[in-house]
């Protein structure tokens, strides 16, 4: 499936852009992995994502997928693999990956099939990853919600307009742009895909 999308400015402005698409998740611990093409390196959220819950480390830069810096309820540090999923807890976490290369590759190997989202890696720069890890207790999640945001973005993770336009923001010092300058003058015209397939014949 091919998404066209269009976005028209009556005026000029730089503004965050992102598009939402949400995987479903095995429910088996670890039985889906996690690819993406490219160098991937991963931001987490500056702070907790529900606090109390979220076990990621918040504010960590540049780490890999494979090694994302926890925190424990007695404040020991480990390391998490978020390429294997789900986690065998309940968690809520949002990590931001750059330096890929505009696709990423879910393996649900529970049920022998993969979904793939690719995008325009100029356009999006960025890929933030939504982890709901039946990690909200309330209504109406109520701990029943397993799933992965794969969302291609351009923007500082989904704090908003203002944060993401600051250029002092640590995304932007680091080359990562966070918003898009719409003019008038030029539409912004750009897809992205899903694509299913059986995992064995996955590429």
């Amino acid at each position: 499936m091919e998404i066209s999308l269009m976005v028209q400015s009556r005026a000029g402005s730089d503004l965050p852009i992102g598009v939402h698409p949400v995987l479903r998740l095995p429910d088996s611990p670890r039985m889906a992995s996690l690819d993406f093409g490219g160098a991937p390196r991963a931001w987490t959220s500056p702070t907790p994502v529900e606090p109390g819950i979220s076990r990621f480390k918040s504010d960590v830069r540049n780490a890999l997928l494979t090694q994302m810096p926890t925190v424990s309820a007695s404040g020991a540090q480990q390391t998490e693999n978020m390429t294997r999923l789900p986690l065998p807890y309940p968690t809520e976490e949002l990590v931001l990956v750059v330096g890929h290369h505009g696709s990423a590759m879910l393996t649900n190997h529970d049920e022998s099939y993969s979904v793939s989202v690719s995008w325009d890696a100029e356009v999006f720069p960025a890929c933030m990853l939504w982890l709901s890890n039946h990690g909200r207790d309330y209504h109406p999640w109520n701990r029943r919600f397993l799933g992965l945001g794969v969302e291609p973005i351009r923007s500082a993770f989904d704090l908003g307009a203002i944060v993401s336009r600051s250029r002092s923001n640590p995304l932007w010092r680091s080359g990562i742009p966070c918003t898009y300058s719409f003019s008038p003058e030029q539409d912004l015209e750009t897809t992205y895909s899903i694509a299913v397939a059986e995992a064995g014949a996955a590429k």
